[in-house]
This record gives structure tokens, sequence and C-alpha cells, in this order.
């Protein structure tokens, strides 16, 4: 365990150590054992929901999608409000005492009330941080799709580069497609994919042809005519 991280979790005993002291010490001939215990145990909770994002950083560098990152807002809202509502009434609990003090009962159900709520919250902040990761899928996918194609035509162009006996206009069309895939938008359609492999099954057609050009022109001249066609089909298709 790093350093820092075994710091932290020092710090964050010795937080949870002084919560309990400070219920033994300011409430034990105060408030009931019952509720004494109650209030702790709520107070530890408020505690460690603060100190969480301490122990387990923001950033997980790991992680592409930074899924942690994008459900922060929605996990801060409910922690911030079940910590008001679980102080709010452990406070009202203990200065209310007329016409007579609160329930253990009725305390014991309200913060596990509280409790089961914050819960529900969190774990719709864990919906939405699965769909960060989801949507990262997604974008990740498209960009894959796009990048491949775009390789697989560079490198098309550049063994057209170095074929001998490969007339310049063929080069030309060869190089002109390549530049022709910087206008395609990342898109993970079936639409788009079926494209992408047709291209990319066209490419690899012309690269084997170019190592015979006099026997293969006619099937260079096809598959480019149809790569030509299938990346102007390609560019249309938007993200």
């Amino acid at each position: 365990m790093k350093t820092s991280k075994l710091f932290s979790w020092i710090l964050y005993a010795i937080g949870v150590a002084l919560i309990v002291i400070a219920f033994v010490v300011l409430g034990k001939d105060k408030i009931a054992d019952d509720v004494l215990v109650l209030d702790t145990v709520v107070s530890v909770i408020v505690y460690s929901l603060f100190f969480i994002d301490v122990l387990v950083p923001w950033v997980d560098f790991g992680d592409p999608s930074q899924r942690r990152v994008g459900n922060l807002g929605i996990r801060w809202f409910f922690t911030i409000i079940y910590d008001i509502a679980a102080i709010g009434f452990m406070v009202y609990c203990l200065v209310y005492q007329q016409p007579e003090p609160v329930s253990f009962k009725v305390q014991i159900i309200v913060q596990a009330v509280l409790l089961f709520l914050l819960l529900m919250g969190l774990m719709f902040a864990k919906g939405g941080e699965e769909k960060v990761a989801e949507v990262q899928a997604e974008e990740r996918e498209k960009l894959d799709n796009r990048d491949y194609v775009k390789r697989i035509l560079s490198q098309l162009n550049n063994e057209a580069t170095l074929t001998n006996g490969l007339p310049d206009e063929v080069r030309k069309q060869i190089s002109d497609m390549a530049d022709d895939t910087r206008f395609m938008a990342p898109n993970n359609s079936d639409e788009a994919a079926e494209l992408d492999n047709q291209i990319v099954s066209a490419s690899e057609s012309i690269r084997v042809a170019m190592a015979n050009y006099d026997m293969n022109k006619d099937d260079i001249a096809r598959n480019i005519a149809l790569c030509q066609n299938l990346l102007q089909r390609r560019k249309s298709l938007l993200s």
C-alpha cells in the first residue's frame, strides 16, 4: 500500500475514533445508551461519506472513461441531502425534549429510511457512472472503426508510392482516397460498419493486385472506382 493511501486510512481511523470518543465523553450521562449508539453510527456514516473522496481518488488514470468523475455531481447531491437530513434530525431529537423526547424507535426508523434513500441515490449515481462508461465505449468504437480504415488506406498509399511500374495517375487516385479519410466522421452504425468493411476489402484487393499492374490493371481500376464510391458514401454519414 502506498504511503499516501496508508496515511489517508490512518487519518480516517483517527477521525472515527474522535467521533466515538466525543459521543462517549459528552453524551454518556445526557443521552440514552441506545440513542447514543445510533447517533454515533449516523455521525460515522456522515463522516465516511465525506472522507470517501480522500480514500478513493476522483481520477482513475487506468479508466479511459473516467466514470468516477462522471457521477460525482449526482453522488454529491444525494450525499449532501442525506447528511443535512440525518444530522438535522439527530440534532432535533437531541434538542426536542418537551412534552417528551422522540422515542428511540422513531429515531431508528427515520434514520433507516434516510439511509435507504441514500443507498437508492447512490445506486442511481452508479447507473449514471455506467452510462458514462457506455457512452465512452461507443465513442471509442466509432473512432476505432474510422481509424482502422484510415490506417489501411494510409498503408496502401505508402505501398503504392514504393511499387514499381504503377502509373502516376493510379498513385494519385490512391493518395486522394487516403486523404479522403480525413473527412470521415466517427460512426458505429451498422451501415457505417458495412461500408468500412467494404472499403478495407477493396483496399486489400488493390494492394494484392499492385504487385503485377499490367496483368491486374482492370481489377485495380475497378476496385479503385469501388473504393472511391464507398468513401463518398461513408463521408456522407454523420456521427
